[in-house]
């Protein structure tokens, strides 16, 4: 009896609860006025899709993501595009189809006793080419900040293309001697810069200027290791090392007074004396003019000017000297 008791009382119990819930259900009114801080509204976060294909750099394009593909960068190598969207250095700046402005990292190291060379771009080999050109400055260093800190520095103008009939390259070496080379690399021929050798550990260089190959572009090679250190004379590249050859239309200068016979023929060197060593011959001259307050109109003190060969200089001369 107290069982069923209690089951009547559970159920009026609940029951009593729903009438109490649905009366307030029904009883609910939107309100009048706003809450005192106002409806707050969730809305989703804007999806924000970057401008342009892969590697385009983003800007502001009135509040807008915007990109250009004059604007590129290749975030595997490094390296920053401008006009380019294959850029082949740090700084590769495409000025137009035959002007290419670079900063490149001739990022090789390796130790000592090697023997390298720069290939700067394609040249004639029998098949027509196109725009060929490196003009700008090489830098590069061997030893350490502490041990053999050896610098080398190259000023290189040069330039091929079509069937080679105005090809030109000139190279002026500063603190160590650099040879215009030729050489062939994968089946191409190339106009090369022979680094200046050294046993000492070579720790990389860079270029800075103006460049454009057809094939390579101002690419460090290795190509034959001197005995040294304990490890055999070794060829590391044959096809360069079997191939190399002096450039033979070399306008090359040198600010040295050394004669060292290993210079090759065709290139051209400052002397400060009035006339060439043996088996030199003189280009021009040039004559220093400490007071040249006669002249009209006046020159600087200590200006260098033209003299003629034999023409004689009273306050000292240099020679440019063509060896022969």
């Amino acid at each position: 009896m107290n069982i069923q008791k209690h089951s009547y009382q559970n159920i009026f119990t609940l029951l009593l609860a729903l009438l109490l819930v649905s009366n307030y259900v029904f009883g609910w009114t939107i309100p009048t006025q706003d809450p005192p801080r106002g409806n707050i509204l969730i809305e989703p976060e804007p999806e924000i899709k970057p401008a342009g294909s892969s590697g385009y750099i983003q800007f502001n394009d009135n509040d807008d993501l915007g990109a250009d593909s004059n604007l590129f960068w290749d975030n595997m190598n490094k390296y920053l595009g401008i006009g380019t969207t294959i850029p082949e250095s740090i700084l590769d700046v495409e000025v137009d189809s035959n002007t290419r402005f670079m900063v490149k990292n001739l990022n090789k190291s390796w130790s000592g006793y090697r023997r390298a060379v720069i290939l700067l771009h394609e040249i004639y080999n029998g098949t027509n080419l196109g725009e060929n050109n490196v003009v700008g400055t090489i830098f590069v260093s061997r030893g350490s900040s502490t041990s053999y800190n050896r610098k080398a520095v190259a000023y290189i103008v040069s330039g091929d293309s079509y069937n080679g009939e105005r090809d030109q390259a000139s190279v002026t070496s500063i603190g160590e001697k650099w040879n215009l080379k030729t050489c062939l690399y994968e089946g191409k021929k190339y106009l090369a810069l022979e680094v200046p050798y050294s046993a000492a550990n070579f720790m990389g260089g860079v270029f800075m200027g103006f460049a454009k190959s057809t094939g390579e572009t101002l690419l460090l090679i290795d190509y034959y290791r001197e005995s040294g250190d304990g490890n055999p004379a070794a060829i590391l590249n044959s096809e360069i090392y079997n191939s190399l050859a002096d450039y033979t239309k070399k306008d090359t200068l040198w600010f040295s007074g050394n004669t060292d016979s290993s210079i090759p023929s065709g290139m051209v060197a400052i002397f400060l004396s009035s006339s060439c060593p043996s088996g030199w011959t003189k280009v021009t001259q040039f004559c220093r003019d400490s007071g040249a307050t006669a002249r009209s109109p006046a020159l600087a003190s200590g200006y260098y000017t033209y003299g003629a060969s034999g023409t004689t200089c009273p306050d000292g001369t240099f020679s440019w000297c063509k060896k022969n």
